[in-house]
């Protein structure tokens, strides 16, 4: 899957559907989401690892792809994200939401953004870059 040039918004779509059918499996020591399974495409799962989160709204993600039953083998890093901020990673951000309105954009909003919206960024470990959001 492309993740530049016109794959943006089909990113999007994909976040919100793949968020839907998400499950948490470990939180952190405040009780949001740290771990999190999201569904693939041909049955494959993969596993979330959401950082703590700074001060400066940096939200910074690490997308793997479970190998073999119940990842019982291992995992091996996803190729979305090699090469940006792949759709897991979005809808694991979904998920520690938890409801909050979240828009993402591919460059920051600055001016932009909208009377009440807070804005942030999503970086991805794997391939360094980054997607923004701004939530309400």
């Amino acid at each position: 899957m492309a993740n530049g040039n016109g794959g943006f918004k089909a990113r999007v779509r994909k976040a919100r559907q793949a968020a839907q059918f998400a499950g948490v499996v470990q939180h952190d020591r405040i009780g949001r989401p740290a771990l999190v399974v999201i569904p693939g495409s041909v049955g494959r799962q993969y596993e979330v690892v959401i950082g703590p989160g700074a001060s400066n709204g940096t939200v910074k993600v690490n997308c793997a792809l479970q190998v073999g039953p119940h990842a019982k083998y291992g995992t091996e890093p996803c190729k979305g994200s090699t090469a940006g901020v792949c759709y897991h990673e979005m809808a694991a951000l979904l998920v520690r939401a938890n409801g909050t309105k979240i828009r993402f954009h591919e460059e920051c909003p600055g001016k932009r953004l909208a009377f009440g919206w807070s804005i942030g960024h999503l970086h991805s470990a794997q391939s360094g870059k980054d997607v923004w959001f701004t939530f309400k």
